[in-house]
């Protein structure tokens, strides 16, 4: 379906879960991108239910921060996701959260399209999840380091893009 121009910073977001709990205690990780940098932002979870309040934070602070103030627009504007749990359609808490925060959109994908409709959602999860599991390997980790591992791969794929910028390079 054809998608209107909408102003703001447009992020995909979508939920890994971990088998073992982090040393911090964590279990869950949400993974957002931004669609026009492709810059990823983590948000390790102790409990599924604490994705609302963890989610609200962030909006806040990034929307606080001062290299995002006289913008023209409204600093996370959109966010596409699927219709988990925590933040379905019916979550009363979730959709009070977005009032509340005001200016966000949030683009639901249908359940039974999700991996095309939210490819770069996947596809985030991927890279993310690729990277932690090299950085425990490759250092003998226990998996409790996940959410460790899991600060340095985004703050590594942040500075060095997955694929080349240059028109003339294909990989």
């Amino acid at each position: 379906r054809p998608r209107e121009r909408r102003v703001g910073f447009r992020w995909h977001m979508d939920m890994i879960v971990f088998k073992d709990r982090s040393e911090e205690g964590s279990k869950y990780c949400i993974v957002l991108t931004d669609e026009a940098s492709g810059y990823y932002q983590a948000i390790p979870l102790y409990w599924k239910s604490d994705a609302t309040h963890e989610l609200e934070r962030w909006i806040r602070k990034m929307r606080g921060h001062p290299a995002l103030q006289d913008l023209g627009y409204q600093a996370i504007g959109m966010i596409v996701t699927d219709n988990d749990s925590v933040w379905s359609e019916e979550h009363e808490k979730f959709t009070s959260m977005i009032e509340r925060v005001g200016g966000l959109e949030v683009d639901w994908v249908s359940p039974e399209d999700h991996a095309r409709e939210n490819a770069r959602a996947e596809g985030a999860n991927k890279i993310i999840e690729a990277g932690i599991q090299c950085l425990l390997y490759e250092k003998n980790l226990p998996p409790s380091w996940w959410q460790r591992a899991c600060n340095d791969v985004v703050f590594l794929a942040n500075r060095l893009p997955v694929k080349s910028l240059d028109a003339t390079n294909p990989s």
